[in-house]
């Protein structure tokens, strides 16, 4: 992976430019440390929803980049709209995690199937029905998170 591209977050029109280059010539895999600084980045929704949004594209996430989209759908000092939108990327991050073995892979979904269903236990409405679609979508042609965690949502 290359070095962070994105420079400057505080020039946000440079930064969702050089995003939207690299989704286009499917280059987001090679910038994935700058994309997690991009999400830590809390002083700009645009670019947090710019990443969630691509994340898709990303064809073999890093542990660092698959924890940080989690940390943002779990946490409840974020604003709703984006934690939406990093459950429904986590299906996406999930379908195309490898990890460095199986074993690593296997923990992973099992970390974020929990924190999931903890979701679908929260009171709160919005979250726990995006957190319900997010588990039966389907990602690029991959298997539902579902089917990759065993049947968790009866």
């Amino acid at each position: 992976m290359n070095s962070d591209t994105f420079g400057n977050l505080m020039e946000w029109g440079k930064v969702l430019q050089n995003l939207e280059e690299l989704k286009q010539s499917g280059r987001l895999n090679e910038h994935q440390p700058g994309l997690v600084r991009i999400l830590r980045y809390r002083h700009n929704w645009r670019l947090r929803e710019a990443v969630l949004g691509c994340l898709d594209e990303v064809s073999g996430p890093c542990e660092e980049l698959v924890k940080e989209v989690l940390h943002i759908a779990m946490d409840e000092g974020t604003y709703l709209e984006a934690r939406i939108l990093a459950i429904q990327a986590l299906s996406c991050l999930l379908a195309n995690f490898k990890g460095s073995c199986a074993r690593d892979a296997t923990e992973m979904r099992g970390s974020v199937v929990e924190c999931m269903e903890d979701m679908l236990n929260s009171p709160q409405p919005l979250i726990n029905r995006a957190a319900r679609e997010s588990c039966g979508r389907r990602s690029r042609g991959g298997p539902h998170l579902v089917r990759m965690t065993g049947d968790i949502m009866q």
